[in-house]
């Protein structure tokens, strides 16, 4: 049977013992490794026989050249590429990866979409793995591996912006057209690690977010222009790695299959300058994205291959930015399927942004008590900042004006007055202490 790893580059470089002799890789080898593009996580097959499959393999060095660049992309793309291959094995003769037809397609499709529950997955994870393999075949029908896809294409025309040839866009059929993004689950993630209110949220272009640079920062901060906040006021926020990931693999599938419905058709569009960090209208004046309204970044292009797609971060499942009005919607919807399974929850997000804020807190109040106690001060200063500068952070993380609008916050949080109560015993005991 097929079988799936992951590279993991640190291995290359431990000695290993084989039936008790030490064996070590030369330099030479190591270095090579690092020539052809292996680098930690790339996933690479082997097959039943244990040979490496090097013509699979190689489609995934190729992978981030294609725009499928984060390693959880790379890991999801194999797992379902390993679902098909085994499915072609176990369930169509032992046919292999390259010899697959469009009947294999629908004997798939009803395998994995007809089925009875727990076997059947959901048309977003079908629509994901098609992706998956559309990207496959296409691959190997540049690379000459195979004659035609196994999928089958209806084609549209996509209009470029002004004086540009329309572009032919083929749409793959085994895609679920009624499938919807789950832009809102990845909304709903960063609104609850930042505290953003959800016009912030709702307004950010893709290329003004912090990029995945180094694997040992855990938190990547990031300015919020002061243009798409409450009040116009700037505030520095801290974005999870962890979620910045989760938008990386939105961005990567389900953001692309959006980009490939309608082409953007703005009354008034305005393009994104080379740089990347300036607006260009018709007249040639440049804008600063951090002066973009949010009515303007809705009308904001960009042109990463050429063809010009919306800027928005989010993307409705026919490739147009999402208006506030349809988050609340969305919102709204997933409250209501909530309570049609039985479960009493009411999402909004400022409700997302009210956990924020209370976590938050009690975790700055829990640092600050180990950090600034101090015995000697028999004026209260240590207990006065105690809860101040935590609500003071507070206050910045989620930009509020004045710092009274975070006190709300204390009276969530059950544990403010248990913490400072431990910590004026303990200062007290510390007092008595020294008066012996």
């Amino acid at each position: 049977m097929t079988q799936l790893y992951f590279t993991d580059g640190l291995a290359l470089r431990v000695p290993v013992s084989v039936e008790g002799v030490p064996a070590v890789l030369s330099a030479s080898v190591t270095e090579a490794a690092d020539r052809i593009g292996l680098m930690d996580g790339m996933p690479f097959f082997l097959d039943r026989d244990g040979s490496y499959m090097h013509e699979l393999n190689r489609f995934f060095r190729a992978c981030p050249t294609m725009g499928v660049r984060s390693r959880h992309s790379l890991r999801a793309y194999a797992h379902d590429i390993l679902i098909w291959m085994r499915f072609l094995e176990e369930r169509r003769g032992t046919k292999q990866l390259w010899r697959a037809d469009h009947n294999d397609v629908i004997a798939f499709h009803h395998a994995r979409r007809l089925s009875d529950a727990p076997f059947r997955i959901s048309a977003s994870s079908w629509n994901r793995a098609i992706a998956a393999l559309d990207k496959l075949y296409r691959w190997a029908f540049e690379e000459g591996l195979i004659a035609s896809s196994p999928f089958r294409y209806d084609l549209s025309f996509r209009h470029g912006h002004g004086r540009q040839t329309p572009k032919v866009v083929e749409g793959n059929r085994a895609r679920e057209r009624a499938a919807r993004p789950h832009n809102m689950q990845f909304v709903a993630e960063l609104l609850v690690s930042t505290g953003m209110r959800l016009g912030e949220a709702g307004s950010l272009i893709i290329d003004e977010l912090p990029g995945l640079t180094s694997d040992s920062q855990r938190i990547l901060p990031f300015d919020l222009p002061g243009v798409i906040t409450k009040g116009e006021r700037p505030r520095r926020i801290r974005l999870p790695r962890r979620v910045l990931k989760l938008i990386a693999d939105y961005c990567d599938i389900e953001r692309q299959i959006a980009l490939a419905k309608v082409p953007p058709r703005p009354a008034v569009p305005l393009v994104l300058s080379s740089d990347g960090r300036n607006a260009v209208d018709g007249s040639g004046r440049r804008i600063a994205l951090t002066r973009l309204r949010p009515q303007d970044r809705q009308r904001l292009l960009r042109s990463p291959n050429g063809m010009p797609e919306h800027a928005s971060l989010w993307l409705t499942e026919r490739g147009q930015p999402v208006s506030s009005g349809t988050w609340e919607v969305a919102f709204r919807r997933a409250s209501q399927r909530c309570q049609a399974f039985g479960l009493d929850i009411t999402v909004t997000p400022h409700m997302l942004r009210h956990t924020f804020a209370v976590n938050m807190l009690s975790m700055l109040i829990r640092e600050q008590v180990g950090r600034i106690f101090n015995p000697t001060d028999a004026h209260g200063a240590a207990y006065r900042q105690m809860l101040g500068d935590p609500l003071r952070h507070l206050q910045h993380l989620l930009g509020h004006a004045n710092i009274t609008s975070t006190y709300i916050y204390l009276d969530s949080l059950a544990e403010a007055q248990e913490l400072v109560d431990a910590a004026a015993d303990r200062w007290t005991d510390e007092l008595m202490a020294d008066d012996q």
